[in-house]
């Protein structure tokens, strides 16, 4: 069973999925590139996290805390019942002393001394959130900020480790410094020594990604930024990232944003 609870702040979502199998389809929603903080508690089963070029086993009563403009995905084994709660949130729900330490924090964090306090917090998040009342949002944001003093007060006894594959390290690396260019299935095979139909399954079990997908995505990213930094046109945003067709770039920007590179260019000089 799938229950996202309901309310209406702008740059705080709270969701909880309680006993659901990953063959509902919740992939659509683990698939992760956004501008907002993630912090994610797995409360049963298991379940792997790719977060920045690397893969990480998550276990009950693991939390993974995620910086925004990170590329990450959640994959859960096939018919196995999990729960988890879920938070993505702005920086204004981050305490501005734990700024300076965010790096420490990252990314997979357990300590079992403090689990009860940890989901007696995010119980109340829930009551708070599924409430929204006039004092929902300060409510919220002092919740939030007791979750991030609470780990950073308490060391991490989790070792932070990810699975090591060279192949998936050294094929989202070549992807990350060669996304301007055209790039090819063949290439990345290439650079890995292995045949195309190896990596490609490859790819997509130990990312969740397909290899098309992800380099997408990683184009994407760095269209945002170009956008929210630079006065260039949105033809010589889409050729500098790598889209041949701005048309398509565009297209493909608002299927994934929303609005149009366009509207986010005016949306942006609005706020000005």
């Amino acid at each position: 069973m799938f229950i996202s609870s309901g309310g209406n702040l702008e740059n705080f979502y709270w969701a909880i999925a309680k006993n659901s199998l990953s063959n509902i389809d919740e992939n659509k929603d683990t698939q992760h590139y956004h501008n907002l903080f993630e912090i994610y508690y797995l409360c049963d089963g298991t379940c792997t996290y790719f977060i920045d070029n690397k893969t990480y086993i998550i276990e009950k009563g693991d939390l993974v805390l995620i910086p925004g403009g990170t590329i990450h995905k959640t994959q859960y084994p096939g018919n196995v019942p999990y729960s988890r709660m879920l938070i993505n949130c702005s920086n204004y729900y981050i305490p501005p002393s734990i700024y300076n330490d965010i790096s420490k924090l990252l990314y997979v964090y357990r300590n079992d001394d403090i689990l009860p306090k940890i989901e007696n917090i995010l119980n109340d998040i829930d009551k708070d959130y599924t409430s929204c009342d006039k004092y929902c949002e300060d409510s919220l944001q002092s919740l939030v900020h007791s979750l991030f003093i609470l780990i950073a007060r308490n060391p991490n006894q989790k070792t932070n480790e990810a699975v090591k594959n060279e192949y998936i390290e050294k094929a989202t690396t070549y992807i990350q410094n060669n996304f301007k260019n055209k790039i090819m299935l063949d290439d990345i095979a290439r650079v890995c020594a292995v045949t195309p139909e190896h990596m490609s399954r490859m790819f997509k079990k130990e990312t969740g990604f397909g290899f098309s997908e992800y380099l997408t995505l990683v184009r994407l990213q760095h269209s945002e930024y170009l956008i929210k930094n630079k006065k260039l046109s949105v033809t010589e945003i889409a050729h500098r990232c790598g889209f041949e067709d701005s048309n398509y770039f565009s297209f493909i920007f608002k299927k994934k944003y929303s609005m149009s590179p366009r509207e986010m260019k005016a949306k942006l000089h609005a706020n000005v």
